[in-house]
């Protein structure tokens, strides 16, 4: 059995200068069947037509879309773009706002690291044992550095563990 849009076609193409009536009854022609499904033809056809139109090539009759079919999809093709644009500007501007502060980062005994000494911090591993090193045994990270400060020791710290895993 040929599709919907086949019988479309071949009803479009059999006669272009014909017309709609000429070609709907072609296309419910080669439908045959049932009531309900002369209505979904019919719908299908006329639907069909309103988006494709027969044109006369060098090389025979073939199916182009209408001019209105053609400027929606610009317009959708539009909208989709700017769309997107929009989407990844409000994605930037989410990823700027939802920055993580590490002053507030919990240590694995629970407390923050805004609240830490040096000595609990070197007793720490990884990034949390960086930021003792840069701190007294008795400083209290706060009070001596700052949100800056610790943004380049997590820099630093990374960038030094890149390095040794490479190699």
């Amino acid at each position: 059995m040929k599709t919907l849009f086949d019988l479309f076609k071949n009803a479009m193409l059999e006669n272009p200068s014909a017309s709609r009536r000429d070609a709907l009854a072609a296309f419910t022609k080669a439908a045959r069947g049932d009531a309900y499904f002369k209505q979904l033809a019919e719908d299908y056809f006329y639907r069909m037509a309103a988006r494709f139109e027969p044109v006369q090539t060098k090389h025979g009759v073939t199916l182009e879309p209408t001019p209105m079919a053609r400027k929606r999809a610009e317009v959708a093709a539009s909208r989709k773009a700017e769309s997107e644009r929009l989407g990844e500007a409000a994605y930037k501007k989410t990823k700027a706002e939802l920055s993580v502060v590490l002053l507030d980062l919990p240590l694995p005994d629970g407390t923050r690291l805004r609240q830490a000494t040096g000595a609990k911090l070197a007793k720490c591993e990884g990034f949390f044992r960086a930021v003792g090193q840069a701190l007294k045994p008795t400083q209290v990270v706060d009070r001596h550095l700052s949100e800056d400060d610790l943004k380049n020791i997590r820099a630093r710290y990374f960038q030094h563990n890149d390095e040794r895993a490479a190699s």
